[in-house]
Formats: C-alpha cells, structure tokens, sequence
C-alpha cells in the first residue's frame, strides 16, 4: 500500500510539474514523460516483489490489482493503448482534415501515460473532463470585463479564435479529480 502510495504522490506532482510548464511554455518535455513511465514499470516490478515478499508468486503479484486504486497490469496497458492511441488517431484524422494542428504530441504521450495510471475508463473520464476545463478555460476571456480604456472583450472575442490552450494544465487537474475519486471508490469506511 505504501509503495502505491508513493507512486501515486509523485505521479500528482509530476502532473503538477508539467500543467506549469505546459501553460508557461506551451511544451510537455519529454524527460518528465519517460521518468513516469519509468516510475510506473517500476511500481509494478515492485509490487512483484513485494507479492514474493508476502509468500505469492511475482508474477501474479505484479498484474494483479494495485491497493488503493484497483488498477491492474492489464488495465494500465489497455488504457495507455487506448486512449493514447485513440486521441492520436483522433488528432491525425482532424489535422489532416483542417489542415490546422489540433494538438501537440506531448499532450498525447501525457494522456497515454494518464490512461497507464489511471485505467481505460478512468482514463476516459479524465479525458472528457479535461476537456470540459479546456473549453472553459478558452472561453474566460470572452468575459473579462469592459475597460474605460476600450472594448476588451470585443479584442478577446477576436483573438479568441485564434488562441491556443496549453492542454496539459486541465489533463493535470482530471486527473487529480479522478485519481481521488478512484482512491475513495477504493476506500472502506
């Protein structure tokens, strides 16, 4: 339970590293996104070990569902394909339809790694709710107040349409709504 423990806090931290630099700089490196791969094989080697440990067999130890989040070896794996594979598929078909980019490729790999974390359907929550958060973070500007100065919203509203929103911060913040929702799906009180 520990070591899910601490996989989960640096996992969190590590989101909440990328939604800053992603909204600074409008990148997701790609070392923050290998460390938490990395982090995540690493987990599950250890719960192998621990399994042995505790007198099971590493290899069932190591697929079976995590403590605390319920989430198995296959469940990581099909969540990672899916969504990540999923929202690449989806990107690439409307990028080559508009022929405007819809979405950096470290958003991509950030979701995979969510959907590695998280789970196909908790990954998929997260998904919708980040870009719910998306939109309305898009859409603020639209109402920031008038000025004595001259129209604000009006030059809001212009540039609104050619704005870009760093997705990384709001895929950040589903994430942290999901994972505690899952934690206390797994909770007993």
């Amino acid at each position: 339970m520990e070591l899910t423990i601490g996989v989960y806090v640096l996992f969190a931290l590590a989101l909440g590293v990328i939604a800053w630099i992603d909204a600074k700089s409008r990148r997701i490196p790609n070392g923050i996104l290998l460390e938490l791969a990395a982090l995540w094989v690493l987990w599950r080697l250890g719960l192998g070990l621990w399994g042995v440990y505790e007198g099971a067999e590493f290899g069932i130890a190591a697929i079976e569902a995590a403590p605390l989040t319920g989430i198995t070896l296959s469940d990581g794996v099909v969540g990672a394909l899916v969504l990540g594979g999923g929202l690449l598929i989806m990107v690439t078909a409307f990028e080559a339809a508009t022929h405007r980019q819809a979405m950096g490729g470290g958003d991509i790999k950030l979701m995979t790694l969510i959907g590695l974390y998280l789970g196909p359907l908790a990954g998929l929550v997260c998904l919708v709710i980040a870009c719910v958060l998306a939109v309305v973070i898009g859409f603020l500007p639209v109402f920031a107040p008038s000025t004595d100065s001259g129209d604000v919203r009006g030059e809001y509203r212009r540039q609104f349409l050619s704005r870009d929103v760093p997705f990384g911060p709001p895929l950040a913040v589903a994430a942290w709504i999901v994972l505690g929702l899952q934690v206390m799906a797994q909770a007993t009180f």
